[in-house]
């Protein structure tokens, strides 16, 4: 299956069902080897750090959507996908939000 992530994904939810499932027959991210993460580093960087909080609320016992809404309402609704991962990687240098 080839590895490719997407240049601009519309909403979070499709940022987080190609981390999880893939798209177009694409690999899911998840299952990127190292290789295949290092062809896409700075995208796949700035995505992880909104993966990995979805994962974590995940864990924690929510569904990927309301973790994905819990985002959206921190981050707020209005703003681009791009935008909100900038934010979010810019708490997570600072200690979190």
């Amino acid at each position: 299956m080839k590895a490719k992530l997407y240049r601009s994904p519309k909403t979070l939810f499709d940022l987080w069902h190609k981390y999880q499932f893939g798209l177009s027959g694409c690999k899911a991210a998840k299952e990127f080897t190292l290789e295949e993460r290092g062809k896409v580093k700075s995208v796949f960087c700035r995505r992880k750090v909104f993966w990995d909080v979805i994962s974590s609320l995940v864990n924690a016992g929510h569904t990927s959507e309301v973790a994905i809404d819990k985002v959206y309402a921190c981050y707020g609704r209005g703003k681009s996908v791009t935008t909100i991962l900038l934010n979010m990687v810019q708490d997570r240098k600072s200690g979190g939000h």
